[in-house]
């Protein structure tokens, strides 16, 4: 008995020091909470719901697990499940009292409305991304920046211009990874379009100072959304220790700039930082080196860090879906099939011809959320939707969840670039780029990138992942955790040309614009040995009835592309993939030579132009 009065003592004096605790920890909650509303006074009630969190560190502990466990979205839905839904939050987030909005009319009406908001970014941001910066500066300033750097980087003569330094960088890269072991694909990504955009600004190919500078970087956005503490092991201090570097390394490219421009010694055709340093506005006033340096700063990050992860990922989704792979590279085929025989290289017509390829894009941008939050502060007392938006308050404007919000779009997360056939998006409802007048200034610069690699990679490469279930970390931006180590393969060209005429001769066959196979694609013994497995890099020339009875040993059809030429009709075929279904797929009933039923072979990756008559065309 008394045993176990005592274990009843124990117990119970636990159960008292616990709900203690709750007391006292949900009373420290309350005050917290009282004392980022009392200077309201009676317009406290007009608040929204929510939770403001502990003192000093607010809602960041359960912002930070969340997105730190994998699971970026819960934070969010915490507050939808405990607040009814209601589309905008109270929180305490990154040391300031906010309002965080997650609806597309709500992000809309705060994006749009400079009168009343002005970017309200973290002081860690600020002070990261330079006070000079599109982050730190308002109103005139900015439109006045915004008007003397974006039609240099976004305009349609800027793009034209950079076009064929993109395509040469892509090419050449994509070769000499081909060459390589495994890589880290999202590094060597981030180094592609860092390389990319250092030309453009800097006229810089320097490898070494691209890594240099690229690794000072990566430091640099590890601190952009992380708390300002400045102290040895903390991310901002790293990335404070990242910005004085590069502002050291770019104030001695403006000083030698100068100098030149001094000395008469210019060069003759100017960078982004000769027109920085020349640039005038319409009084006459020039930018400083300040401004100069916090610009560059800015872009070069932008420039890189965005394109590289979308393209990344861009390439991982088109690998991981076949179908849309095809199709997407089908369209890619079709535009360099329509290139002039002498033209060499991509021109923007060709660009804006690729419609599936920029809806990939579009999709990618919607799930991958490189910008997840924006950042604004309200200048005066704001209401919406009948809530107090308080003077000095930050606002959180949440695209992630309007991109992935099911009202929206069906099934958001998966990947399916056809649901923009149809869809023309609502306003506030796609916000990759930001919006209103500080919609990010290099978007088409980015898209150009991205369009120009995937087009390129889709023509003639492979990626084949090491982890392909790899966790995925989402600070500061979404990436898995190995980096995408890969291996990138390049595909070799083939070419297997029918006609109407017996089979009499192999002779090479030239294609303008060569289909890809894979290189490992070697003879395999067989019972029925595929008749083209020998032949792979030279022309067959073949009796139309030859080639119909090689129907069920060629392998199935996995799709099929008719275009119009003045003398013939092409018919593309591809070959290995998906089983004897395929014919019936995409020819459904209809008779191909005779109905005959095909069957995969080992022989993987060929691609097959068949030229025939009119009159006697494959159907």
């Amino acid at each position: 008995m008394v045993v176990m009065e005592t274990a009843w003592g124990v117990v119970l004096t636990v159960a008292a020091a616990a709900v203690g605790l709750v007391a006292v920890c949900g009373g420290l909650r309350r005050l917290h909470e009282w004392v980022q509303e009392v200077g309201l006074g009676e317009k406290r009630r007009h608040l929204p719901p929510g939770d403001m969190g502990w003192p000093i560190i607010g809602n960041m502990w359960a912002f930070l697990r969340a997105f730190k466990s994998g699971q970026p979205d819960s934070f969010i839905a915490s507050f939808v499940r405990r607040f009814n839904g209601v589309g905008m939050y109270k929180a305490y987030m990154f040391g300031s009292p906010t309002i965080m909005i997650h609806t597309p009319e709500g992000c809309r009406h705060v994006l749009m409305d400079d009168e009343h908001f002005i970017p309200g970014w973290p002081k860690s941001t600020r002070l990261l991304m330079g006070e000079k910066s599109f982050v730190g500066i308002v109103h005139e300033e900015h439109k006045r920046l915004r008007r003397l750097t974006a039609a240099p980087i976004n305009g349609h003569e800027a793009l034209n211009d950079y076009l064929q330094f993109i395509e040469h960088t892509v090419v050449s890269t994509l070769e000499r990874w081909a060459g390589m072991a495994e890589i880290e694909f999202l590094t060597e990504m981030r180094r592609l379009t860092f390389r990319i955009i250092m030309q453009i600004f800097l006229s810089s190919g320097s490898e070494d100072v691209i890594q240099s500078l690229e690794k000072v970087y990566t430091d640099l956005n590890h601190g952009v959304r992380a708390m300002a503490i400045d102290l040895p092991g903390f991310a901002f201090h790293r990335a404070l220790k990242a910005r004085n570097s590069l502002v050291s390394t770019l104030q001695g490219v403006v000083d030698e700039r100068r100098a030149l421009k001094a000395r008469n010694l210019s060069p003759a055709k100017k960078d982004m930082m000769d027109n920085l340093i020349d640039v005038e506005d319409e009084n006459g006033r020039r930018l400083n080196d300040e401004e100069i340096i916090d610009i560059l700063i800015m872009y070069l990050n932008a420039g890189h860090e965005s394109s590289g992860h979308i393209t990344m990922w861009a390439t991982v989704f088109l690998q991981e879906n076949p179908d849309i792979f095809q199709k997407a590279k089908a369209e890619q085929e079709e535009i360099r099939r329509s290139m002039p025989p002498a033209q060499k290289g991509l021109t923007l017509t060709e660009v804006r011809k690729m419609k599936y390829l920029s809806k990939v894009t579009d999709e990618t941008l919607r799930m991958v959320n490189i910008s997840f939050v924006t950042f604004r502060q309200a200048t005066k007392d704001v209401y919406l939707n009948g809530y107090l938006i308080p003077k000095d308050w930050k606002v959180q404007l949440w695209f992630r969840n309007v991109h992935l919000d099911p009202q929206v779009y069906t099934d958001p997360k998966k990947f399916n670039p056809s649901r923009w056939d149809d869809f023309t998006p609502k306003a506030g409802t796609f916000l990759p780029f930001g919006g209103g007048s500080r919609l990010c200034p290099g978007n088409e610069l980015a898209k150009l990138e991205i369009a120009v690699f995937l087009h390129h990679f889709l023509l003639g490469y492979e990626l084949k992942r090491l982890n392909p279930k790899c966790p995925i970390r989402y600070l500061p931006h979404p990436r898995p955790t190995d980096n995408c180590m890969a291996k990138i393969t390049k595909l070799s060209p083939i070419s297997i040309h029918s006609s109407d005429d017996e089979l009499c001769s192999s002779q090479p066959y030239q294609d303008v614009n060569p289909i890809h196979r894979k290189p490992d694609a070697v003879d395999q013994p067989n019972p029925n040995p595929n008749p083209f497995v020998p032949l792979a890099s030279t022309a067959i020339l073949l009796h139309r009835e030859r080639w119909c009875s090689l129907g069920n040993r060629v392998g199935p059809v996995h799709r099929t592309v008719d275009t119009a030429g003045e003398a013939h009709r092409t018919v593309v075929m591809q070959m290995p993939l998906m089983g004897p279904s395929g014919v019936d797929k995409y020819f459904g009933n209809r008779s191909r030579c005779g109905g005959a039923r095909t069957k995969a072979l080992p022989a993987h990756g060929f691609v097959v132009h068949v030229h025939t008559k009119p009159e006697s065309r494959v159907r």
